[in-house]
């Protein structure tokens, strides 16, 4: 597989902000057999995915829950890391309006950069 864009062939696995500000067209080849070279060079990755970027994605899946004061509840949390050397986390947070609490919950990601976590709140 290959991608062109108006500008020039890209190895990368995303394509410049210019295709999105002042246009132009993008063209995918596909061979047959997968080039598993494409992409993988370590400028490849998506900007964001780099210092300064986000390591780690996270995920509620039900991000709405009910709490009646006093009491606590959880919320199952998904995360992913997107970037290697990070082992652990620690989840914490605050409420914007007083009231809640949440307790911190740390945990480790699996060998594939996933982890599942349920973190508590308090109303």
């Amino acid at each position: 597989m290959g991608c062109a864009s108006t500008v020039r062939p890209l190895d990368q696995t995303y394509l410049p902000e210019s295709i999105i500000t002042t246009g132009g067209d993008v063209a995918f080849e596909l061979a047959a057999v997968p080039n598993k070279q494409w992409g993988s060079g370590p400028s490849s990755a998506p900007p964001s995915f780099g210092a300064g970027g986000s390591a780690v994605t996270v995920n509620v899946p039900r991000p709405i829950i009910r709490i009646t004061p006093g009491t606590t509840r959880t919320v199952r949390v998904d995360l992913q890391r997107m970037i290697t050397g990070i082992d652990e986390f620690t989840i914490t947070g605050e409420s914007s309006t007083g009231g809640s609490t949440v307790v911190p919950t740390s945990g480790r990601f699996a060998e594939n950069g996933s982890a599942t976590t349920r973190v508590g709140i308090t109303a």
